[in-house]
């Protein structure tokens, strides 16, 4: 949280290299509001390879999911999440 609070960010994540997701990844986001969040997420291996987020929050737990990336298929979901505290 403390490299994300100097550059102004929301989200700084590094995602390591897996058999499953592949390459390593960066991905660093912003809130552009308090239910809209944007995020581009990079490969490190590839420099062709970026993916643009989209996230915003309706409400009661749900939120709208919109990915685009050039030469990749793009798309948008509906997604639902509880926290059982």
């Amino acid at each position: 949280a403390l490299i994300a609070d100097e550059l102004g960010l929301d989200l700084v994540r590094i995602e390591p290299h897996t058999e499953d997701a592949g390459a390593t990844r960066l991905t660093v986001g912003k809130y552009l509001s308090p239910k809209l969040m944007v995020s581009y997420e990079q490969a490190l291996e590839s420099v062709s390879t970026f993916v643009v987020h989209l996230e915003y929050l309706i409400r009661g737990g749900f939120k709208v999911h919109s990915a685009v990336s050039p030469g990749q298929q793009s798309g948008a979901e509906l997604l639902w999440s509880r926290d059982f505290d």
